[in-house]
């Protein structure tokens, strides 16, 4: 496209929750259903506070017992850091409400150094280390994978707002997306998005009828959560919610998934060894 129309702004997706101060907005699925608990198992909820008072919520995936995966906006930015001191992981949650899971701190927050300095969006990913283990019961870690051909059926999930603008939901929620490829993503997107966009480092998976029709996508809150393909009965990771230039299951709107395939060495080395000379502890 060569030019934005009136109204259109970046929507990061975050979850536009007020928890105890001013809230931060954030992407929550649209157009979906409550998760399965194939799907649930997995996910996590991060309820954010930061050094300026504001709040927030965002979603993510188990890596391993004591490490989780989220987007990098959602705990950083210019204007504010996450206050890990103060913020928690909830894992084992079916209602939005805390008191059905397990609630984790935060130890340790990694992101990639192109993030921390420019807020580059191509490097839109955080791996938090929680405070102590996972226990059995709850741990379900995700499996990474390349992502699937175009046109193919794939599974966004998170914890994010039900509609463009609306309420949150009380449930961990999911919904059935299509995978495209990135020139065809890229080509029907705003050039404010094509800026910044990369074939390396983004992918992309829109609502069905689309581009017509704008029925079911993430939308704020569910920053951060993940994009899984089915296989044989598993689940597989391969994208982690970003942003759009479009409102949350709005006609033609594209949303945009980090490519999890691109960081997978980088994520196993802070694992492995707590570091990596490319990312920066928050």
């Amino acid at each position: 496209m060569t030019a934005i129309l009136s109204g259109k702004f970046l929507v990061l997706l975050y979850a536009l929750v007020t928890i105890a101060h001013a809230s931060k907005n954030i992407p929550q699925i649209v157009g979906g259903k409550r998760a399965t608990r194939k799907v649930r198992r997995h996910l996590v909820k991060l309820e954010l506070y930061y050094e300026n008072g504001d709040s927030s919520i965002c979603s993510g995936s188990i890596l391993d017992r004591r490490h989780i995966l989220s987007a990098a906006h959602c705990v950083y930015s210019s204007s504010e850091t996450v206050e890990k001191a103060y913020s928690y992981v909830y894992v084992g949650q079916k209602r939005s409400e805390p008191r059905n899971a397990e609630a984790f701190y935060f130890e340790k927050v990694w992101i990639p150094d192109e993030y921390y300095a420019d807020e580059d969006s191509r490097f839109d990913i955080a791996v938090v280390k929680l405070d102590t283990e996972i226990p059995d019961e709850l741990y379900y870690p995700i499996r990474i994978a390349k992502e699937p051909k175009p046109d193919k059926k794939v599974i966004a999930a998170g914890y994010g707002l039900t509609s463009d603008g609306g309420s949150d939901s009380k449930y961990a929620m999911q919904t059935t997306v299509i995978s495209k490829s990135f020139d065809e993503c890229y080509e029907n997107d705003y050039e404010e998005a094509q800026d910044i966009l990369s074939e390396k480092y983004h992918v992309c998976a829109v609502s069905k009828g689309w581009p017509d029709k704008g029925r079911t996508d993430s939308c704020q809150g569910d920053s951060g959560g993940p994009l899984f393909f089915k296989k044989r009965g598993k689940l597989y990771q391969y994208g982690i919610t970003s942003f759009s230039y479009w409102g949350c299951a709005e006609a033609g709107g594209i949303p945009w998934y980090i490519r999890l395939s691109t960081f997978k060495r980088q994520m196993r080395r802070i694992r492995k060894q707590g570091s990596h000379r490319r990312w920066t502890t928050i």
